[in-house]
């Protein structure tokens, strides 16, 4: 991972880690507000930033600059640019510099050739702790409720679309397979906000609520109105996407109002990884959730046992899980129940 250069400047900087069976999340949060949300699962299959994998290059496209290379299994998108030639069939080794998603390939770089030896995984990515170190190398790493607590708040912000920051603004954030589309509204009543005012709290909020989607790619923000100040908004727009480093790039504000940037991708978006196709949060997720919901009623009822009852296809994922907590837990399935309705029951 790659901080960018204000993450490890910011005051009142503070990083969390919470911990349950089956997943690790870490939050950085500044102000009190959560800016990234990472999250590490046991058993997932996945091409995570900064993982080195031997790969053999099975397709070249001198006309789009790129290759695909199998990494024994996976394959990943490698730019050709500044490599010198590299030819079908040959054996390199890769680290990954952004994830797949939004339907697009992740991203390697090239570390050497010729390689030797079977396709695959060489060397995992950093730990979770170690890629909250990197982000704030001087802010203490807390654990416990406040960790739990902290990575629910950005849990769920990262999973909505509306945000109200108040006064009368809001942001409707809503990733398109083109790009992401920002959407910011100013209440005609009860508004307490002038519109430049309300435009700059948008910037700077959008931007971190960007970066704790994981949301990449090209960006385009309706502001309010038909904005004048193109000044001091595109100063706005620098400051609030300092911390996502130096290759983003913001283009002039429009005659019609909107503002565009690029992020490079990074990390898988979180939607992505926390909802199945449809949109609606996985088995995974509900299941951990259950698990951390055994965990906060346990603490309140010493010496209960408690069940987690769920739909049969979130059980089937949840029993291991509900296994390394101990005996005094156990999951009941049952069929009809809606994924919404499931619930901690007291034996």
């Amino acid at each position: 991972m790659t901080p960018g250069p204000g993450l490890q400047a910011q005051a009142k900087t503070r990083l969390y880690l919470d911990k349950c069976p089956g997943e690790r999340r870490g939050v950085l949060q500044i102000e009190g507000r959560p800016h990234v949300l990472l999250i590490e699962r046991d058993g997932e299959s996945r091409l995570v930033l900064g993982a080195r994998y031997r790969g053999r290059v099975i397709a070249v496209s001198a006309g789009l600059g790129l290759a695909r290379v199998d990494l024994g299994g996976p394959t990943a998108s490698l730019k050709l640019a500044g490599l010198g030639g590299v030819a079908e069939g040959a054996l390199i080794e890769v680290d990954i510099t952004a994830e797949p998603g939004r339907g697009k390939d992740a991203f390697v770089v090239c570390t050497a050739r010729p390689a030797q030896g079977p396709l695959g995984l060489i060397s995992a990515a950093p730990s979770l702790e170690a890629q909250l170190q990197l982000l704030a190398p001087d802010a203490p790493l807390e654990t416990g409720d406040a960790a739990r607590d902290a990575a629910d708040e950005a849990q769920q912000a990262a999973l909505q679309t509306l945000h109200d920051l108040g006064g009368g603004v809001s942001l409707a954030i809503e990733p398109t397979r083109a790009l992401i589309a920002v959407d910011v509204d100013l209440a005609e009543e009860g508004g307490v906000r002038a519109p430049l005012k309300a435009n700059l709290l948008a910037i700077r909020e959008a931007a971190r609520l960007l970066r704790l989607k994981a949301l990449c790619g090209l960006v385009v923000i309706d502001l309010v109105g038909f904005p004048n100040e193109k000044g001091r908004i595109h100063e706005a727009a620098l400051a609030a996407f300092t911390l996502d480093g130096a290759d983003v790039t913001i283009g002039p504000l429009s005659r019609f109002g909107a503002l565009e940037l690029t992020k490079p991708r990074r990390y898988t978006p979180l939607a992505e990884r926390l909802c199945d196709p449809t949109g609606a949060l996985s088995a995974r997720t509900l299941a951990q959730d259950l698990v951390r919901d055994l965990m906060r009623q346990a603490r309140f009822n010493a010496g209960v046992r408690l069940a987690a009852v769920c739909t049969p296809e979130i059980a089937e994922v949840l029993r291991p899980l509900v296994a390394a907590l101990g005996p005094m837990f156990q999951v009941r399935e049952t069929v009809g129940l809606s994924r919404s309705g499931a619930h901690i029951l007291p034996l």
